[in-house]
């Protein structure tokens, strides 16, 4: 029988960037299908792996029938006119299209035999659902493992020091993780997740752990460095365990490269000697890089997750963190490995901050929009002139700092500080108030102001010739391990000694005195990666905090065919808001806001199915 005719990308999607991923791919999965010669079913299965195809390369394992349909109305209403889209979205609701493709040998229930699997209200392609049932074997057999060992079976004065100023959820996270080969802790922000996991590693220490068997990771560099510093705050002069447990990367730590995420090997001796394995913000792990994890993972080593759930998933495929979570929580058995941790120390109740991010996770549509209104919170996207002006606004004592800095009256440490007060959050890097546009404009305003204002910092130095100056935030975006700087780091460029230096906060202790050591310098000639970031998305501040932030979204109804939306949802609306501690400002259309508020089922993955639906296990 024929071979499915080559697919033209383009005919459907107009991203650059998919078309160049998906073709390829749709060549490989057609080539391995025969065709019946209904016209029909040849059509439907050319749109479904598109669609399939298209959900994999935004992270997503899958798509449920609903979305799938509206997804087909949503990208290009006019494409499919030829294929008859209003009989097929009307057979859609009762499945005989599905049940159409299944009989003619386009899917099935088994991801061994069919290229797309269609699994509850799941459809997706064979090799992303072969991945997530793994995984969910793997969770249910490392959740059911609990150590009879256990520190909270010891009745000694040294558990009760340790866990003495935790509250209540703290301490049960603490006991309970000690207990178990696996657990999560989760919880918002400020709500004690370090403090919880700094008492289980003095417990386990005190059980006959040593420290160098204890290793803290995070899926990125930025989050290792937070995770340090709030370890040294934690253990200030106990130098014997700053210096002994290990931190890294989690690509660092499992010996692998993002290319080679797809390989998962077998379980290693590279990681036997750990007894304890903790990965903070865990809610940015997909489905290959806990699966990797998990296969590597030591028999006798203790692993805790560490999160919030709430917070945006990964860039990569699936949303793990979400899942698992989800399925745990509603075991009925006694072994369930979650903890949660709702006592925030950060955002009391009345806070305005806590009370919009409580707002954004229980209310609905209606109810955030008169909320932002009513609180005056919810600026309007008039034109980008008027949106540049309140960025201006919001940036203006910032840029009043880096000219005074050039008299020499202003430190590198004073301006270090200044330059992580207020931030810039945007939903996309593209786009006219996307994080690349507003970093261009800012800077070109920036240096408006040194030129027109003073001649004297170009003869000193603090404007150079590549359009560089003293005072300009920057972030790094690639990982240089030899100079411990990571994707995600945060600095200012600084000239000094005759030259530009990317400063960054150097890692302190809680008793610093905030001197001009508590900066570390990094000659900017011999740096790849670094790019302006007044302005930052939403995913790469996460785990991030800054006094001030400023959220500007892109507007949906404007920009709908060009620009991807799947991740604007309640989850980005949360993460944004709760990375400032002191205020917070929206610039978005109230339509953007509805859209994100009512787009709730992309945190939704198959593995949350497939792990509610396992058969227990004795």
């Amino acid at each position: 029988m024929p071979l499915l005719a080559k697919v033209d990308v383009s005919q459907h999607f107009n991203q650059d960037y998919f078309k160049k991923t998906a073709q390829v791919a749709i060549n490989y999965h057609v080539k391995s299908m025969e065709v019946v010669e209904d016209m029909e079913s040849r059509n439907l299965m050319q749109i479904l792996i598109e669609l399939l195809l298209r959900a994999k390369v935004e992270g997503f394992s899958g798509y449920t029938v609903r979305t799938a349909a509206l997804t087909m109305q949503t990208l290009s209403p006019t494409s499919f006119q030829s294929l008859q889209i209003e009989q097929i979205l009307d057979n859609l609701t009762q499945r005989r299209w599905l049940l159409k493709l299944t009989n003619g040998n386009f899917f099935g229930y088994d991801e061994s035999e069919y290229p797309v699997v269609w699994y509850g209200n799941w459809l997706a392609l064979s090799g992303c659902f072969g991945i997530e049932k793994s995984l969910a074997k793997q969770i249910q057999t490392f959740n059911k493992a609990v150590q009879e060992d256990s520190v909270a079976q010891r009745d000694s004065s040294t558990v009760i020091d340790t866990l003495a100023g935790l509250n209540k959820e703290q301490k049960q996270a603490v006991l309970g993780a000690s207990a178990r080969t696996f657990s999560i802790i989760t919880g918002g922000p400020g709500t004690g997740k370090t403090t919880a996991v700094t008492a289980l590693i003095s417990l386990l220490v005190d059980a006959g752990v040593y420290y160098d068997q204890i290793a803290l990771c995070a899926p990125t560099g930025k989050a290792v460095q937070r995770l340090g510093e709030s370890l040294a705050n934690r253990f200030a002069g106990n130098q014997t365990a700053l210096d002994h447990i290990t931190q890294a990367t989690l690509h660092r730590l499992l010996g692998i490269r993002v290319a080679d995420l797809a390989a998962v090997s077998q379980r290693s001796t590279e990681l036997w000697h750990y007894r304890l394995i903790v990965v903070d913000e865990a809610s940015m792990l997909d489905n290959n890089l806990l699966t990797q994890l998990l296969c590597k993972l030591p028999q006798q080593c203790k692993l805790v997750l560490m999160g919030d759930v709430n917070q945006l998933g990964p860039i990569g495929i699936g949303n793990p963190f979400y899942a698992m979570t989800q399925a745990l929580s509603k075991s009925a058995t006694d072994s369930v490995a979650i903890f949660t941790l709702n006592q925030s120390h950060r955002f009391k109740e009345s806070s305005e901050i806590g009370l919009l991010a409580h707002q954004i996770l229980y209310g609905d549509a209606d109810e955030i929009v008169e909320y932002l209104i009513r609180r005056e919170l919810l600026q309007s996207q008039d034109n980008l002139s008027s949106i540049f002006l309140r960025i201006q606004e919001n940036l203006h004592d910032y840029s009043e700092l880096l000219l005074a800095a050039t008299s020499g009256a202003i430190t590198d440490v004073d301006l270090m500080q200044a330059s992580l007060q207020c931030k810039i959050l945007t939903s996309h890097n593209d786009g006219e108030v996307g994080s690349d546009q507003l970093n261009q404009q800012i800077d070109s305003w920036l240096l408006g102001r040194f030129q027109k204002e003073s001649n004297q910092q170009l003869a000193a130095g603090y404007v150079g010739q590549s359009g560089d100056y003293h005072g300009r935030i920057l972030m790094m975006s690639e990982n240089n391990y030899q100079l411990g700087l990571y994707n995600g780091d945060l600095g200012i460029c600084v000239w000094r000694e005759g030259q530009f230096y990317f400063a960054i906060p150097a890692a302190t202790n809680s008793n610093d005195s905030g001197s001009e050591q508590s900066l570390k310098y990094f000659a900017m000639v011999e740096l790849k990666g670094l790019k302006p970031a007044y302005a930052m998305t939403v995913h790469k501040s996460q785990g991030s905090e800054f006094a001030d932030v400023l959220v500007c979204l892109s507007d949906v109804e404007a920009h709908t065919q060009q620009t991807n939306f799947a991740h604007v949802n309640r989850r980005l609306l949360y993460t944004a808001v709760t990375r400032a501690k002191s205020s917070v400002r929206i610039i978005s259309s109230t339509a953007t806001i509805r859209y994100a508020m009512e787009n709730i089922e992309a945190a939704d993955t198959p593995l949350l199915s497939i792990l509610e639906n396992l058969p227990s296990e004795e």
